[in-house]
């Protein structure tokens, strides 16, 4: 009897440790699990195709200059037909919220194979529209396609067309990129380093001036926060000013999320010319990212605008002033310009009467 209990009690160890061990291994593995097409998403995109022999990867479309609702594409790599392109779409439902679309394409017809909702978070679920009605289509027949839409989820229906239109329409203009492009390979960190003046994000070549005020904006996101805890992460930033390092600024930290967003405040945006390194490093994984820009003294509002007018502008003087803010230029080509400067005017900004400020140039 005591050697049946003990053996009982060795097997339940035995039961709890191989528990125990199988769910570290579950872990792992799925930490591991492919994260461009996981197992879930491929028996989704085989129901689509209807081929259980199916296979899918993941494609690059950054660069390809697509809409930015288009959020991922897939090439087919294996099955009964391999000309299948599946394009994930956004459609926004207003304030509802939004949606995302997969739209299956057959890429040596160019015509839709089935379509099907990836993600919706508005309050009108289910099938709002009739997924059959787009089997078939090419993008000339959808564009101009009346899709019946449920009486009661309008715009949620509207948003989902709109997104499989959306994918059509790009997948027609950008067919031979997406074609060629090569499979997309995910990092555990992606590093994106911008420029914000006030809340406004913009391009490193838009005209930035001394009395500008500038913010670096770094954020490096981990593509999985199992393996690539955002806490762990380990930055090393580096900025230059005319090629020399550049200290004057002032940096916050934050994480949300599966981000560690970083702020580089300048304390004096100063003439020069600026570059921004990045290196984000977990476990033994260093993903990098830069900018460049520079910050110089801006063209006077006159000669900005007359360059404009006449190509080969480098100068512009002032020929005469007149009263209620009118002035003459004339510039290195002798060509004229009259112009009436900071013209106050008012206008209706629908809660009553504000006053602004014109500036209008006429070449005579």
């Amino acid at each position: 009897m005591k050697n049946t209990l003990k053996s009982v009690a060795v097997l339940t160890v035995i039961a709890v440790i191989c528990a125990g061990l199988l769910t570290v291994a579950n872990y792992f593995w799925k930490v591991e699990e492919p994260q461009g097409v996981t197992a879930e998403l491929l028996a989704v995109f085989r129901e689509m195709v209807d081929d259980e022999s199916a296979e899918f990867y993941e494609i690059e479309i950054g660069g390809l200059g697509l809409n930015d609702k288009i959020k991922n594409a897939y090439k087919a790599s294996a099955g009964q037909n391999q000309d299948i392109v599946i394009i994930n779409s956004e459609g926004v439902a207003g304030s509802y919220g939004t949606v995302q679309m997969l739209t299956a394409i057959n890429t040596g017809e160019d015509k839709i194979i089935a379509v099907k909702i990836y993600s919706n978070d508005t309050d009108r679920k289910g099938q709002v529209i009739n997924p059959d009605a787009f089997r078939d289509l090419d993008n000339s027949a959808l564009q101009n396609a009346k899709i019946d839409v449920e009486s009661n989820a309008t715009v949620t229906g509207n948003a989902m067309i709109q997104a499989v239109k959306l994918a059509m329409e790009q997948y027609v203009a950008k067919k031979q990129e997406i074609l060629n492009a090569p499979a997309k390979v995910y990092d555990l960190l992606t590093v994106r380093v911008y420029l914000k003046k006030g809340r406004r994000e913009i391009e490193p070549t838009e005209e930035i001036g001394p009395d500008d005020s500038i913010r670096i904006i770094v954020e490096i996101t981990s593509t999985n926060v199992k393996k690539a805890n955002p806490k762990k992460v380990s930055t090393k930033i580096t900025v230059l000013k005319n090629g020399a390092e550049y200290t004057s600024y002032e940096t916050s930290k934050e994480i949300v999320d599966n981000k560690v967003i970083y702020t580089l405040t300048p304390k004096r945006t100063t003439l020069g010319s600026y570059q921004v390194n990045v290196e984000a490093t977990i476990k033994g994984s260093t993903s990098k990212g830069s900018i460049s820009f520079e910050i110089k003294e801006k063209e006077p509002l006159e000669l900005k605008v007359i360059k404009r007018m006449f190509e080969g502008t480098t100068e512009v003087t002032v020929v005469k002033e007149g009263s209620n803010n009118e002035v003459v230029y004339k510039n290195n080509l002798d060509n004229y310009v009259y112009a009436v400067i900071n013209e106050e005017y008012e206008y209706d900004n629908g809660s009553g009467f504000s006053t602004g400020v014109s500036n209008i140039f006429i070449a005579f």
